[in-house]
């Protein structure tokens, strides 16, 4: 684990360790808001949602999603922090797309071909990564989405540091980061103002409407990076688990609300608040960024399980989360049109989970883990880690490493990989 100094342990809550590059709490928000996803997607394919709370379904994905933008935003930002302290921040930037897109768009292509081998259809916009400029559209593979809004935010906010760099700004990520965390939301309330009816999808998953999506991930990143002593005691000051209850309440809660003003529209003009309809919708996905944020940078100094128990299933639920996330929409779709599942079905659900976990255990075996081991030998991660040097790195990783038992599923080199592993709805 990270050093800590001895005078700050009887003020650390259990398994609070300092930050880390690969902790215990990232592996939690990753496989909580895989979760939060698949319960999403298998609830509203088998069960009715309770009168009380029609779309209670639909908000747990939309709240899952939204965590991953942040929990991607916070890793791929302390990645970009690396890159952009380095004299030759070019040569560093063809490195972090080269081992970004290694990482994410193998296991994405193959998915995507093997839906049009089964359609006998070729989707060629999401090849292009075109999707989300037209939501709407049809799409083989409809939680894409989300993954390719991040492609364009991995694409884009890296040119963004470069011009910020060009202007002298002394903290170029600081600068990219503040430009879209400004900007953007400003953008959607002027848009959906001027495109009503606010309650379009295609406005919340338009590519160039949420450019801002991972940036205050990034900005919790920066935060760490800028003053760690002061974040780490900020956050040893919290319990685990009341963080993470504080957390859920609040974005449930300010979900809810979202959801209240689009089902219940009358009620909300009768409490003489519609018009703050749009402004809320325009500005939902940033408040639910920020405090996914918070959680995850709270997240990153739990390096340990309050109990051991605990420790594989979350890891291993964390290192499919990527496949999961690919597969599951697409084996719902395919086991309700061509098998005899309905819905209310308890073991058709029960089925359905445990083929998604296979699904992407097999994803990872045979596409995942060896793109991942023959990037590692032909694009090397950058050597600074934190300022350590990298054997430091791998001795303090492998004491992390051996307790855990993951190797299982991976083998135990992986986990010397650079912490850009851990990344988009899975590793990224």
């Amino acid at each position: 684990m990270d050093f800590v100094p001895p005078v700050e342990l009887a003020a650390r809550p259990a398994g609070f360790h300092g930050a880390s590059r690969r902790g215990y709490g990232l592996d939690v928000c990753r496989a909580l808001a895989i979760l939060m996803v698949v319960t999403a997607h298998l609830c509203e394919s088998f069960f009715v949602a309770p009168s009380f709370f029609p779309m209670l379904y639909s908000l747990t994905g939309w709240i899952g999603v939204e965590l991953f933008f942040s929990l991607s935003g916070f890793l791929i930002g302390r990645i970009l922090i690396d890159v952009f302290e380095e004299p030759r921040s070019g040569a560093g930037l063809m490195n972090f797309y080269a081992r970004r897109w290694l990482r994410t768009l193998p296991a994405y292509f193959a998915v995507l071909a093997g839906l049009c081998l089964i359609y006998r259809q070729l989707d060629w916009r999401s090849f292009l990564f075109l999707q989300p400029l037209r939501p709407y559209s049809q799409s083989l593979m409809p939680v894409s989405w989300s993954l390719v809004m991040e492609e364009y935010f991995y694409l884009l906010f890296p040119l963004l540091i470069l011009a910020a760099r060009r202007l002298r700004s002394r903290s170029p990520v600081l600068a990219a980061t503040l430009l879209l965390v400004c900007l953007w939301p400003g953008l959607r309330v002027a848009a959906i103002l001027l495109r009503p009816p606010f309650d379009d999808f295609s406005f919340h998953a338009h590519a160039l409407m949420r450019l801002d999506c991972c940036a205050y991930g990034v900005l919790a990143a920066w935060l760490r990076h800028r003053f760690p002593d002061g974040v780490r005691h900020f956050c040893a000051r919290w319990h685990p688990a009341a963080v993470m209850a504080t957390a859920l309440v609040a974005v449930a809660g300010w979900a809810w609300l979202i959801q209240l003003m689009i089902d219940r529209q009358p009620l909300m003009i009768s409490l003489g608040m519609v018009h703050w309809g749009p402004y809320y919708f325009a500005l939902q996905s940033t408040v639910l960024d920020v405090l996914a944020a918070w959680l995850v940078l709270y997240a990153s100094h739990v390096a340990s399980a309050p109990a051991r128990l605990l420790d594989r299933p979350v890891r291993a639920v964390s290192r499919l989360s990527y496949g999961l996330y690919l597969t599951n929409g697409s084996l719902l779709s395919l086991a309700l049109a061509y098998t005899g599942l309905s819905r209310g079905s308890w073991w058709g659900c029960a089925v359905m989970a445990a083929a998604m976990m296979i699904a992407a255990f097999m994803l990872y075996l045979a596409v995942e883990r060896p793109f991942l081991v023959w990037r590692d030998r032909f694009v090397p991660a950058s050597k600074r880690v934190d300022g350590r040097f990298p054997g430091a790195h791998r001795r303090d990783v492998l004491e992390r490493a051996e307790p855990h038992g993951i190797a299982g599923l991976h083998g135990g080199a992986a986990e010397m990989r650079h912490h850009e592993d851990i990344g988009q709805l899975g590793e990224a």
